[in-house]
């Protein structure tokens, strides 16, 4: 098994264990998400589509793992490949009010 560290990517994907990890159940996801900002990772690595995990937990309404970004040095300003910033993707109000803008 290969192995890697939090700054690792998954092959093919351009994905990082953090981003990754905002596909799980949302329990789940901030337990990764936090495990994986603890052991380095970081919280404005974008991937291919220049996507972070701030926009990825955005858009599944993730409104604590947001939170948790944002502490741990998340942009919410940063724009992805199609000029969005993870407000722009709020899945809810809860990550809307996360991210300060609703």
């Amino acid at each position: 098994m290969g192995g890697g560290g939090p700054r690792a990517r998954v092959p093919g994907q351009g994905l990082s264990p953090t981003s990754l990890s905002l596909s799980l159940s949302p329990s789940l996801s901030l337990s990764l998400s936090l495990h994986s900002l603890a052991a380095g990772a970081s919280a404005s690595a974008a991937d291919a589509d220049g996507q972070t995990p701030l926009h990825k937990a955005a858009a599944g309404g993730h409104g604590a793992v947001c939170a948790a970004l944002v502490v741990a040095g998340g942009l919410v300003s940063v724009r992805d490949g199609r000029g969005r910033t993870p407000l722009d993707l709020a899945a809810s109000e809860e990550v809307g009010v996360v991210l300060g803008g609703r």
